[in-house]
């Protein structure tokens, strides 16, 4: 996959923190309404869960999004948003090939302490490997259905922060669509 020229610049990926996993529920046409609703018209879902992309150059308000999905659905949910620019960092920035492994990246809320980095990444063992990167972290893993023992909340533990975790494919099809 080659992201090269594939960001015309313009646009937001909002990604969302668990959205339809348990209880957390939500239409992507109830989500574009709240989006909407707090002055976002027009946004594009991606998948089920929770991935945004909203149009314009003013980078959307995180609380906003937020307190517009906890009023109309009961929850709360951390919103990551990141430009068109950050996501072709965050896409081309992997650090390993994307074709023998499974790669996730976690958006952070924030870059984190570089103390709290090493704390992070000194346990993970080969074949896993783990690399933060500003307010990113990457995760490499030989396959999706195999055990880990890195999991999503190793990490917000760690790191003392919300994160929401997507697929490399997810992230670089959100880019893709971005440039539309």
């Amino acid at each position: 996959m080659s992201v090269e020229g594939a960001f015309d610049g313009r646009g937001h990926a909002v990604f969302l923190r668990a959205i339809n996993v348990g209880n957390r529920r939500i239409a992507m046409a109830d989500l574009r309404m709240v989006f909407a609703e707090v002055g976002y018209p027009g946004v594009a879902t991606f998948q089920a869960a929770g991935n945004i992309i909203v149009p314009g150059t003013d980078p959307p308000r995180s609380s906003l999004i937020e307190d517009g999905i906890e009023r109309h659905f009961g929850f709360r949910s951390e919103a990551f948003v990141r430009s068109a620019d950050e996501i072709t960092a965050v896409v081309t920035g992997v650090p390993w090939s994307t074709a023998d492994a499974t790669v996730e990246i976690s958006f952070l809320e924030h870059p984190p302490d570089p103390v709290d980095v090493r704390t992070l990444v000194e346990p993970v063992e080969e074949p896993e490997a783990l690399i933060v990167s500003g307010a990113h972290v990457y995760f490499r893993r030989q396959g999706k259905g195999i055990e880990t023992v890195h999991r999503e909340a190793t990490t917000e533990r760690i790191l003392g922060m919300r994160t929401t975790r997507r697929s490399f494919r997810t992230v670089f099809a959100m880019a893709d669509r971005m440039r539309r």
